[in-house]
C-alpha cells in the first residue's frame, strides 16, 4: 500500500481512518443481502466474545504490572527494613561507646578543672557522637517515614489487584455465557448449510468480500502519514523465508490445498492452535483492518509497506485498532473459531500487490514461532 506524507499521525487521523474503516465495512456488510438471522446472530455473539476477550486481556497486562509494581514495593520494603535495623544498631553502639567513654554529663566536664588537651579531647568526642547520634536518629526517622510510605502503597496496590480480580471474575462469567450462546448459534448455522446448501456459494463471496474491501483499504489507509524519525525498516520482500510464524500450531490446511471438494483452494494456511493463544505481527507494520468480516470473523489485516499485506482470520479477540502500529512479534490477537468454525484455528495470508502468496515460502521452517 502505497504510503502517505511523511510525519506522525495525530489521533484524529487515527479516528478519521478508523471511522473510514467502518464505515467501509458496514457497508460491504450492508452489500452481502444477507438474509439469514442465523449468521446475523453469530455475527453479534462472536463480536461481544472479542469483546470481551479483549477486556480479559487488558485485565490480565494491567494485573501483571500491578503484581511487578507489588513485588518492587515489598522489595523496597524490605530493603528499608534491613536498613533501619542497621541504623538502630549503629546507633545502639553509639550509645554504649559514649557510655564507655564515661558518664559525666556535659557541663561537669566544663567545670571540671581538668588539663585542657584533655577536656578538649573529650568535649570533641562528646561533640562527634552527640551530631553522629542526630544523624542517625534523623535517618531513623526519614527510614521510618518511607517504610509508612511503602506500606500504604502497598495496601492501595493490593486493594486495585482485588478490583481487578472481580472485574476479572466478572468478565471471565460473560464471556463464558457468550460463548455457549454461540455454541447454540453455530448449531443452528450448520444445520442451516446443510439444508440450503449454499456453502460454495457464500465461500466464493466471501473471497470476493475480502478482495474487495483489500481494494478499498488502501487509499484509506494512504491518508494518514507513516511514521518517521526512527532507523529505517527491513523491506518486507527482504525477509522472505525469515519470518516467524504468527503462532505455535499444525498446519492443516496448506496454501493452495483443495476445499470444499475441490471446488476452491486454500488462498492461505489454516494453523490449528489451542483457543485464546497469541497470534503475533510476523513483522513490523501498520494494522489496516481490525474487524469482523464474514467468512473470516474477527480479523486482523497488517500493512507492510511496499505492497505486502499479512492477514489473520478466525480470531476470538482483537488486541490492536487500525491505524496501530505494530513490532514483530507482537501480540495482536488471540487464536479462535470466529466466522462460524467449529474449532479453534488462525487463518493466515500473506499477500503481495494483492495477490495470495504461500506463507510457507515466507516463514522460515526452523522457526520457533511453528
Amino acid at each position: 500500500m502505497a504510503a502517505g506524507a511523511p510525519g506522525k499521525a495525530t489521533q484524529a487521523d487515527l479516528d478519521q481512518l478508523r471511522s473510514r474503516i467502518e464505515s467501509l465495512r458496514e457497508n460491504l456488510t450492508r452489500s452481502e443481502g444477507e438474509r439469514s438471522a442465523v449468521r446475523i446472530e453469530l455475527r453479534d455473539m462472536e463480536q461481544k466474545i472479542a469483546l470481551s476477550g479483549k477486556r480479559l486481556h487488558q485485565i490480565a497486562r494491567e494485573l501483571q504490572s500491578r503484581e511487578r509494581k507489588l513485588d518492587e514495593l515489598r522489595r523496597e520494603q524490605a530493603r528499608e527494613q534491613e536498613k533501619l535495623g542497621a541504623q538502630r544498631n549503629a546507633l545502639a553502639a553509639q550509645m554504649r561507646a559514649a557510655y564507655i567513654m564515661g558518664r559525666e554529663p556535659y557541663l561537669k566536664l566544663l567545670l571540671n578543672q581538668q588539663d585542657p588537651s584533655a577536656l578538649g579531647r573529650s568535649l570533641a568526642y562528646y561533640g562527634y557522637f552527640n551530631r553522629l547520634r542526630s544523624a542517625r536518629m534523623t535517618e531513623a526517622a526519614a527510614r521510618l517515614s518511607s517504610l509508612a510510605r511503602l506500606e500504604q502503597g502497598i495496601r492501595e496496590e493490593t486493594a486495585q489487584r482485588l478490583i481487578l480480580r472481580e472485574r476479572e471474575q466478572a468478565e471471565r462469567k460473560a464471556y463464558l455465557a457468550n460463548r455457549a450462546a454461540r455454541t447454540e448459534v453455530l448449531a443452528k448455522l450448520n444445520s442451516e448449510i446443510r439444508t440450503r446448501g449454499d456453502e460454495l456459494e457464500r465461500a466464493v463471496q466471501d473471497e470476493k468480500r475480502l478482495a474487495e474491501l483489500l481494494r478499498k483499504l488502501e487509499p484509506a489507509l494512504a491518508r494518514i502519514p507513516r511514521e518517521t524519525g526512527g532507523p529505517p525498516d527491513t523491506p518486507f520482500a527482504a525477509l522472505k523465508g525469515k519470518l516467524h510464524w504468527p503462532v505455535q500450531g499444525q498446519i492443516s490446511a496448506p496454501y493452495g490445498s483443495e476445499r470444499l471438494e475441490g471446488r476452491l483452494r486454500w488462498q492461505g494456511v489454516l494453523i490449528e492452535a489451542p483457543e485464546g493463544n497469541e497470534v503475533h505481527a510476523v513483522s513490523r507494520g501498520r494494522v489496516a483492518f481490525s474487524g469482523w468480516l464474514r467468512g473470516l470473523g474477527q480479523l486482523v489485516i497488517v500493512d507492510h509497506g511496499g505492497g505486502y499485506l499479512t492477514l489473520y482470520g478466525h480470531n476470538q479477540a482483537l488486541y490492536k485498532e487500525a491505524g496501530d502500529w505494530v513490532e514483530a512479534g507482537e501480540a495482536i490477537a488471540s487464536v479462535g473459531a470466529s466466522g462460524g468454525r467449529d474449532k479453534p484455528a488462525l487463518y493466515f495470508e500473506v499477500r503481495e500487490q494483492g495477490e495470495p502468496r504461500d506463507p510457507a515460502l515466507w516463514c522460515a521452517r526452523d522457526s520457533q514461532m511453528l
